[in-house]
């Protein structure tokens, strides 16, 4: 009897020991779906298509957005399908109400605005788009809005 209850004990020990050690790791390693997974874009540089990650974007690119994009840097919304295109900017203003924005089409003079940019971490929340590259990484908004 003495031996069936010292062996319970060894097991469920054993037991709690692995599971500690299960929750120490969980503690120190990310979750995996907490990995963020990179973008893929289809980007025009220099008149040549191409797919790029989002992070070697280039000031300049074309770059093509639809509803559920995440906008990966601050761009220049030149066509919109349908001449309408919305935003969530809650990432970059706490701003919970989506934005309408106009496109700026292409010609001699461009109008840049918050009417017309696009800022990096917006969400498009319908619509398509086209739009140019204005700034990236540390040159964008939301870089210089955590600077300062």
């Amino acid at each position: 009897m003495l031996l069936i209850v010292f062996i319970t004990a060894l097991v469920f020990g054993c037991g709690r020991v692995r599971t500690s050690k299960r929750e120490q790791q969980a503690k120190t390693e990310p979750e995996p779906h907490l990995n963020i997974i990179p973008t893929i874009r289809n980007v025009t540089r220099d008149g040549i298509q191409k797919m790029c990650m989002s992070e070697d974007l280039a000031v300049g690119d074309k770059i093509s957005l639809k509803t559920g994009d995440n906008v990966p840097c601050d761009c220049l919304v030149f066509y919109a399908q349908g001449g309408e295109l919305s935003v969530s900017e809650f990432n970059v203003s706490g701003d919970t109400q989506n934005v309408l924005k106009k496109f700026v089409g292409i010609s001699q003079s461009v109008n840049v605005s918050e009417e017309t940019v696009l800022f990096s971490q917006s969400v498009i929340t319908n619509g398509n788009a086209f739009a140019f590259v204005l700034a990236v990484g540390d040159g964008s908004s939301l870089a210089i809005k955590a600077q300062t």
